[in-house]
C-alpha cells in the first residue's frame, strides 16, 4: 500500500471517509457493535475497516449507507458517490488478489441489485402502462360507439331533411297548380262579368228602343216567371225580341208555360218527393244511430230540413200550374198531400224496417259536418 510523496494513501482516505460517515451515529449514542450487527461482521472486523487495516467491500459500504439512513442519519448522494469512488480506488491500489476478488464480487452484487431494481421498476412501469393502455382502449371504444351513434343520427337527419325537401317540392307544385287554377277561375269570372255587362247594356238598349220593360237578368220572386212583369194589366206589349225569347223557352206571351209535359212533370215531382223523403230518412237515422250528433245539431238539421222540404214542395207545386189553368185540379191536390206525407214517411219507414246500416254512416256523415 505504498504511495508517492505528496499523495495520500487511498486506503487511509477510504478509512477516513468511513469514520466520518459513522461519526454522527456514534456521537448520537450509537455503538460500533450495532453497526457490526447490521453489517453481519464481527466488531473487530468493523474496527479494522475503520482503521484501514482491512478494506471494506462495496457490498459492506452499501449496507452501511442503508443502515445509517434507517437510523435517521442523512447520507446524501454526493457523500455516497465519494465513498464508492474511494472504495474503488482503495481496492485498485491494493495488490491483493483477495481484495480485488472481493471488490469484483461487491460490484457484481451491486450490479445485481441495480438490475433487480431496474427490473422491478420496469415491471411496475409496464403494469402502469398496461393499465393506462386498457383505460385508453375503453375510452377509444366509447368514442367509436359515440361516433357511430352520431353518424346514424346524421344519416337519419339527412333522410328527414330529404323527406322534408320532397314534401316542400310537392307542396310548392300543389301551390302552383292551385294558383294556376285560381288564375283560370279569375279569368273566367272576369269574362263572365264582361258578358253580364254586355247583356245589361243590350237590355238597356232594347228597353230604350222598345219603350217597354225588358226581361230582367236577375231572378224574380218565387212563382213569378221571367218576363211576367212586362205583361201586367195596362202594360204595353213587349218587343218582338222578348216574345221570341219567351216562345223559345216554352212560354206564352204572358210569360207562363203554354204546354204541359206529363212525363217530364211527373218525373220532376217524383224527384222532389224523393228528396223530401230522404230528408226525413236522414233525420230518423240520426235519431236512431248510436253516434248521433248533439241536440243543437239535430235541431238545426230539423229546421233546415223542414225549410228544404217546403222548397221542394213549392217547386213540385209549380209543376201543376198548367194543369190547374186548364181546369185539372187533382195534380195540385195530389202534390200537396204527397208533400205533407213525404216527411213523416221518410222518418217512419226506416224505423219500421229497422234499417241500421244506412243510418250509421248517414249519422256519422252528419256528425262530421
Amino acid at each position: 500500500m505504498g504511495t508517492t510523496q505528496g499523495q495520500r494513501d487511498p486506503t487511509e482516505e477510504y478509512a477516513a471517509g468511513l469514520r466520518a460517515a459513522v461519526a454522527g451515529f456514534l456521537r448520537a449514542g450509537g455503538t460500533q457493535r450495532e453497526i457490526a450487527r447490521a453489517l453481519a461482521v464481527a466488531p473487530a472486523t468493523l474496527s479494522r475497516y475503520l482503521s484501514g487495516e482491512r478494506l471494506a467491500s462495496r457490498a459492506v459500504l452499501d449496507t452501511l449507507v442503508d443502515f445509517l439512513r434507517t437510523q435517521g442519519r442523512t447520507v446524501d448522494e454526493a457523500t455516497t458517490a465519494r465513498l464508492r469512488d474511494l472504495c474503488r480506488r482503495a481496492h485498485r491500489s491494493s495488490g491483493s488478489p483477495a481484495v480485488r476478488l472481493a471488490e469484483v464480487k461487491g460490484e457484481m452484487a451491486m450490479l445485481r441489485r441495480e438490475h433487480a431494481r431496474a427490473l422491478e421498476t420496469s415491471a411496475d412501469r409496464i403494469a402502469v402502462l398496461e393499465e393506462r393502455a386498457g383505460h385508453l382502449s375503453g375510452e377509444l371504444a366509447e368514442v367509436l360507439s359515440r361516433a357511430r351513434t352520431a353518424e346514424e343520427a346524421v344519416e337519419l337527419h339527412q333522410a328527414h331533411v330529404l323527406e322534408q325537401d320532397d314534401q316542400l317540392r310537392n307542396s310548392q307544385e300543389y301551390t302552383r297548380r292551385i294558383e294556376a287554377e285560381l288564375a283560370r277561375e279569375r279569368e273566367g269570372n272576369g269574362r263572365l262579368q264582361e258578358e253580364v255587362e254586355v247583356l245589361r247594356e243590350q237590355n238597356r238598349l232594347l228597353v230604350d228602343l222598345a219603350g217597354v220593360p225588358g226581361p230582367s237578368l236577375q231572378a224574380g220572386p218565387p212563382g213569378v216567371d221571367d218576363g211576367a212583369a212586362g205583361n201586367a194589366p195596362g202594360a204595353e206589349m213587349p218587343s218582338d225580341l222578348v216574345l221570341v225569347l219567351r216562345l223559345l223557352r216554352g212560354r206564352g206571351v204572358d210569360g207562363l208555360r203554354t204546354e204541359a209535359g206529363p212525363l217530364r212533370d211527373g218525373i220532376a215531382i217524383a224527384a222532389y218527393m224523393v228528396q223530401i223523403c230522404l230528408v226525413g230518412a236522414v233525420f230518423s237515422a240520426c235519431l236512431r244511430s248510436a253516434d248521433r250528433p248533439a241536440e243543437w245539431i239535430l235541431l238545426l238539421f230539423a229546421v233546415s230540413g223542414f225549410v228544404y222540404a217546403l222548397a221542394c214542395g213549392a217547386r213540385a207545386y209549380r209543376r201543376t200550374t198548367p194543369y190547374t189553368r186548364a181546369g185539372v185540379t187533382w195534380p195540385a191536390t195530389l202534390v200537396g198531400l204527397a208533400t205533407c206525407a213525404a216527411v213523416p214517411a221518410g222518418v217512419a219507414v226506416p224505423a219500421l224496417l229497422d234499417v241500421d246500416v244506412p243510418g250509421r254512416w248517414i249519422a256519422q256523415a252528419v256528425g262530421l259536418l
